[in-house]
């Protein structure tokens, strides 16, 4: 790799631990000095002559100075830090674009924790042998498994660049975890103690565009490959969620889906993104995009897709410009009421009889019930044109994954939090 000029760091990583860093550094050169406790030190100090690890020397034109460490706890404990990382990220889409630029903006949307060179302080990544300072900032990132950022590049724990003005290194590595973790912009969204953050209009429609890829990425699974030349509609809808820039709200595995190659996709995976598209028509009712389908009716993705503007490269932009949601209550009612088809359901599966829902009981045990849903034939729940307790069980189980999926995603619009760990009482 050629020898690039000194230059500032930061120091990104998902671990946060001040306490780790300023353990090592004092370990590695004894003199230096804090400012602060162990958690909340605000300046490590390294001077020019501690007695680091031996390095070969030589000769300087000009007296070395010391190596600063910066730490501001609140940075990233704070409301803004959000802000900070989405700076972060359009940063490095400043960088020319490489096979992995999306995978690293992604990871960086996760990170947690951040230290900084101070004030005019550089080190050269490229030159560890002649340079003891880099060698302690490279201790500091392997502690961490960090990302390092200089205004050229994203470089890993070992200093090899991910992305950048220079050339990429094959064999740089992202932290572990960065495909494993929910994105703290996603986290952020989980209500503190007692309290409630519903998310918000604009969170709602960027979840929709995420619905969106993973339940068409699942299609895809489903197509005949004699009528679709499935790679280019594969390589179509990854450009597509990259041009709306999904990367902060796709989970995980919802990531790993959309990358993976066609009929490279576990099939219980696939089956399960399909099902994903009933959130989204859930979704797409709350933005007043479309009505709610019937509780026994599959959304067609034809209908569907076209309501939150899916495949089209402004479909962010149409989607959150002056993104609007139902009321609350309305929200709470959908959700009394398929909760009430789906404890019928299991009230037939458990006891097998059938019910007259014109005499049954508003209060259970597994919560309030909302009868004003329902179709009746009878004074019996209708799936289809026939009473529950006489429809075929695939039917009713094809009822119950409808339900079960739309309650899913009413139940996120009343809670917020990461989409995939929402989970209902019965």
């Amino acid at each position: 790799m050629p020898l690039v000029a000194k230059q500032p760091v930061s120091i990104l990583s998902y671990r946060v631990d001040p306490e780790g860093v300023l353990a090592l550094v004092r370990e590695l050169a004894p003199g230096a000095r804090a400012e602060g406790d162990d958690s909340t030190w605000r300046l490590l100090e390294v001077p020019a002559t501690s007695p680091s690890r031996p390095r070969p020397s030589r000769p300087s034109p000009s007296a070395p100075s010391p190596l600063v460490l910066t730490h501001v706890p609140e940075s990233y404990r704070g409301e803004t830090w959000a802000s900070t990382v989405g700076a972060l990220r359009e940063r490095c889409k400043g960088f020319p674009p490489t096979g992995r630029t999306s995978e690293v903006v992604r990871a960086l949307s996760g990170v947690g924790f951040r230290l900084d060179l101070g004030p005019g302080c550089v080190v050269d990544l490229d030159d560890t042998d002649h340079d003891q300072h880099s060698a302690i900032v490279l201790a500091v990132a392997e502690h961490l498994d960090a990302f390092l950022l200089t205004p050229s590049s994203v470089r890993d724990h070992r200093g090899r660049v991910l992305i950048g003005d220079d050339p990429c290194d094959p064999e740089a590595l992202l932290p572990a975890g960065s495909d494993s973790m929910p994105n703290r912009e996603l986290l952020a969204t989980i209500a503190d103690g007692d309290g409630r953050r519903d998310p918000s209009p604009v969170r709602v429609a960027r979840r929709a565009l995420a619905l969106a890829a993973v339940s068409s990425r699942a299609f895809l699974e489903q197509m005949d490959p004699g009528k679709v030349d499935l790679d280019v509609e594969h390589a179509r809808l990854r450009g597509w969620a990259e041009c709306v820039d999904l990367s902060d709200e796709l989970e995980p595995d919802e990531w790993q889906l959309l990358q993976a190659p066609v009929s490279y996709v576990d099939e219980r995976d696939a089956v399960d993104a399909a099902w994903r598209l009933e959130g989204l028509t859930v979704l797409s009712w709350a933005l007043e995009r479309s009505e709610l389908p019937p509780y026994d009716a599959m959304v067609k993705p034809t209908e569907l897709y076209p309501s939150i503007a899916f495949l089209d490269p402004d479909a962010d932009a149409i989607l959150t410009n002056k993104a609007t949601l139902v009321a609350r209550h309305e929200i709470e009612c959908a959700h009394r009421r398929l909760f009430t088809v789906r404890w019928r359901i299991r009230e037939l599966r458990r006891t097998g009889e059938s019910l007259d829902l014109t005499t049954a009981p508003t209060v259970t045990r597994a919560g309030s019930l909302d009868f004003s849903g329902c179709r009746l034939i009878d004074g019996e729940l209708a799936i289809g044109r026939l009473p529950i307790d006489v429809t075929p069980a695939d039917q009713v189980k094809r009822v119950d994954d409808i339900v079960l999926e739309r309650l899913l995603a009413l139940q996120w619009l009343l809670d917020g939090g990461t989409y995939s760990h929402i989970s209902l009482p019965i």
